[in-house]
């Protein structure tokens, strides 16, 4: 997956509202860089992000934490939404 983080993305989570699991979409934009480790492609970035959501069963906004790991670079590695 290209690193184009101002795409949508989806990912699975509970909705604090409703207590129901859903798939919500967003956007990664405001990412802070909080680790680094060379590997053998290139560099291993994790960076933080926080993304405003809508319930797609409640129709409630919530926030939603997670990571978002690039590697190699301009690669998304894996997104973790805690």
């Amino acid at each position: 997956m290209s690193m184009n983080l101002s795409e949508k993305q989806h990912e699975e989570t509970k909705c604090p509202h409703c207590k129901k699991e859903v798939t919500v979409g967003f956007k990664i934009e405001d990412k802070e860089a909080v680790s680094y480790d060379v590997r053998e492609m290139g560099n291993e970035v994790e960076y933080s992000f926080v993304s405003e959501v809508e319930c797609p069963l409640c129709s409630k906004e919530f926030e939603i934490e997670g990571s978002v790991w690039i590697y190699p670079e301009e690669v998304i590695n894996l997104i973790q939404i805690r």
